[in-house]
């Protein structure tokens, strides 16, 4: 039973690390899946998550996608201490250490060591920023003195045009 749960584990990790780029997203799943491990023990007797754990992280598998986090032991640990949001990891640190500790580091230059801020306080950054006005569309021209008082001249010949018309119209 334990073998079929350690595959199951195995092959969901394998698919979030293949696409998770920072310390935080590891930690995330690790702890979703260690929440996962402790509700399957509870039904079964004599299965211990921390073994069981110990056994996911160690298996061939996830080698190469845990040798990009093995370069960055400390800050897993700091990380698990100090964010209360990977509480429930610090319980295995020793085995996260552990496993980590066994696997050759990889550098990779993709990895994100700090925490992306949280979407709230994004949404409460952009709240912040001073948004420009928009101004309206103007058109503007810079008329010359003779333009504009020619321009002056052919409306008001427009209007005398137009009454003149509107005179002999109505007088038929």
């Amino acid at each position: 039973m334990s073998s079929y749960i350690v595959e199951k584990y195995v092959v969901e990790l394998a698919d979030s690390l293949s696409y998770v780029r920072s310390i935080d997203g590891f930690l995330v799943k690790l702890g979703t899946i260690v929440v996962s491990l402790e509700d399957d023990c509870r039904n079964i007797s004599n299965c211990d998550p921390a073994v069981l754990l110990e056994n996911i992280l160690m298996h061939e598998k996830l080698s190469r996608y845990l040798s990009r986090f093995s370069c960055y032991l400390e800050d897993i640990v700091d990380a698990i201490n100090s964010d209360p949001r990977h509480k429930v990891l610090r319980k295995y640190i020793g085995v996260l250490r552990g496993v980590l500790e066994r696997i050759k580091c990889v550098e990779s230059p993709g990895i994100q060591k700090t925490t992306p801020p949280a979407l709230w306080v994004k949404e409460y950054r952009e709240q912040m920023r001073p948004v420009k006005p928009v101004h309206k569309l103007s058109l503007y021209f810079r008329l010359k003195k003779n333009t504009e008082s020619s321009l002056t001249m052919i409306l008001l010949l427009s209007i005398i045009l137009y009454v003149i018309s509107l005179i002999i119209y109505l007088s038929k």
